[in-house]
């Protein structure tokens, strides 16, 4: 086996055995630290179990590509909501030790070798991080955030109506709908996630915000002045297995703003469902979201299905999402002709791919 080879080839082991072999895994953690048996008590195993089905799930990821960033992202973050819910990070690393351990044991020599190059990184990672956590608030004393959080105040008083008036209210004074987008919208999108991430909001509290900016959204876009149609039509997707949305129906406003009639699919699309929609609507452009790094290889063989359709294979695909944030060069590497990071970048990408002549 080629070197090139050992990594894919271990990520195919992983995803094989992932349950098995997390619950080795955390049996082993467990065995290991009875302290934290004893703070997890009769739901220990379980917990530990679904936390090292996650690392083992992103740790196939990153070496399916070849990108030990991507584990180390997947950890780093993690590190994050340990601390915000007053858990010792420590636990991440023990944690990752004991998969380690396991990983030696079950897995053949050259797979493991190169498993442990991507779990070590891990460590590393947390282990060097300084407790310090980097994230977006949505400060009332910005001005440029203040809209924002008026609105998201609103939202979690479960004031929809309140909260849309607001920002139809700012549209009229003259704020233009592109900037709520950006400036809103967005924003308050990752706060939520944010917050659920560090457990501070509830599904329900993110579910809530995500229909009342749908409901704000279908508002506010018949207020902005669209461009006269250019013939082309663009088909939006988050690939099999990524239920996020949202990301994608902003950019879809965006292409219609612009003169495109956009096709959005939402999420969780089958491979051969979104390629057959390409058929269907007679696509000039595809973009196709990911938001984990577990999404990628889902996202490389979506690629790869288009690529081998004979009428619809030389259509550009365009990806983004937080799968990409880290190492925006994955889009080449997948395949895709572009990457784009906001949905101002997504329209001026999928137009260039388009160009005539």
């Amino acid at each position: 086996m080629t070197d090139a080879s050992t990594a894919p080839f271990a990520a195919s082991l992983l995803k094989g055995s992932g349950p098995a072999l997390a619950a080795f895994a955390a049996e082993e953690l467990l065995a290991s630290h009875a302290e934290m048996a004893r703070r997890y008590g009769d739901k220990a195993l379980v917990l530990w179990k679904q936390n090292l089905q996650s690392r083992i799930e992103h740790l196939a990821a990153a070496l399916s590509l070849g990108k030990k960033e991507l584990f180390a992202s997947h950890v780093s973050w993690s590190r994050i909501a340990f601390q915000a819910r007053q858990v010792d990070p420590a636990e991440i690393r023990h944690g990752l030790e004991a998969l380690q351990r396991v990983l030696d044991q079950e897995l053949p020599l050259a797979a493991a070798m190169v498993a442990r190059e991507y779990v070590q990184h891990g460590i590393t990672v947390v282990s060097a991080e300084d407790g310090t956590v980097a994230t977006l608030h949505l400060d009332p004393k910005d001005a440029k955030l203040r809209l924002a959080a008026s609105y998201l105040a609103a939202v979690f008083d479960g004031e929809r109506d309140r909260a849309c008036s607001i920002l139809l209210t700012a549209v009229e004074k003259g704020t233009s709908v592109k900037d709520i987008y950006r400036n809103v919208l967005i924003p308050v999108q990752a706060e939520v996630g944010r917050l659920w991430h560090v457990g501070e909001v509830g599904v329900a509290t993110e579910h809530f915000t995500t229909t009342t900016t749908e409901h704000v959204m279908a508002r506010l876009l018949p207020l902005h002045p669209r461009k006269a149609s250019n013939g082309k039509t663009m088909v939006a997707a988050s690939v099999g297995g990524n239920a996020h949305s949202i990301g994608l129906r902003i950019i879809t406003d965006f292409f219609a703003m612009e003169g495109w009639r956009p096709i959005d699919l939402g999420g969780d699309v089958p491979r051969s469902d979104l390629v057959e929609s390409l058929h269907d609507f007679g696509a000039d452009l595809l973009a196709l979201s990911a938001t984990l790094a577990t999404h990628l290889d889902e996202t490389r063989q979506v690629v790869a299905a288009v690529r081998a359709d004979a009428k619809v294979g030389s259509i550009p695909v365009i990806v983004g999402g937080g799968a990409f944030h880290d190492i925006p060069t994955l889009a080449r590497e997948i395949g895709a002709d572009g990457y784009a990071l906001d949905p101002d970048e997504a329209v001026e990408v999928g137009e260039r791919l388009t160009a005539k002549g």
